[in-house]
């Protein structure tokens, strides 16, 4: 009996931990926007997005996990410039906006 109820507590601890990663993060948003400013050093970017009524200024930080592409090829964060178009995703972690996927538009910055 007292093992079973162990089994069952344990069980459900399991689920929980599986859970806490869904239930702790907002879900992902994808924007377009233009490149403001690239601090790498800081591992920020700031995009300027269209939004109803306006534009917003969103500053998201980049991590190892975030992919940075221009086309189909890999590059840091350093050679993002200001000016160029950019399609990302990101999300809400601990109140912090993080980059899961950048890309950057091929065309020249203007």
């Amino acid at each position: 009996m007292q093992r079973r109820f162990m089994v069952r507590v344990v069980l459900a601890v399991v689920a929980l931990a599986m859970a806490l990663p869904v239930l702790s993060g907002d879900p992902a948003e994808a924007v377009n926007g233009e490149v403001i400013q690239v601090d790498a050093d800081k591992s920020t970017i700031a995009v300027k997005v269209p939004m109803e009524g306006g534009e917003k200024t969103l500053v998201v930080r980049t991590d190892e996990s975030t992919q940075i592409t221009r086309g189909d090829a890999p590059i840091e964060l350093g050679e993002v410039q200001s000016g160029e178009k950019v399609a990302m995703t990101y999300a809400r972690r601990d109140g912090i906006l993080i980059a899961s996927r950048i890309e950057v538009s091929e065309s020249a910055a203007g």
